[in-house]
């Protein structure tokens, strides 16, 4: 199984629309992305993946920053419903 599970839209610092994200993936014949935006839930991203024949799941990079001591942490968060 190819996956992808990490990259951005223009919903976040990406460059590529949803629909440019999953025909790319299909171009790299990946079976399952997962969108992980900063800070914005994937939501209806897992169907539109699914019209095109690939798995995904709702999923979001959570942002948290200490701008006392200039550090950032990023986690990334996968479900198959965000709800």
């Amino acid at each position: 199984m190819k996956l992808d599970m990490h990259f951005h839209s223009v919903a976040s610092d990406g460059h590529s629309t949803q629909e440019e994200l999953i025909a790319l993936a299909k171009q790299k014949w990946l079976d399952f992305i997962a969108l992980t935006d900063h800070d914005v839930v994937s939501y209806g991203f897992k169907q539109k993946a699914k019209e095109q024949w690939i798995m995904s799941c709702e999923s979001v990079e959570i942002s948290a920053s200490n701008t006392e001591h200039n550090k950032s942490l990023h986690l990334t968060f996968y479900a198959q419903e965000i709800n």
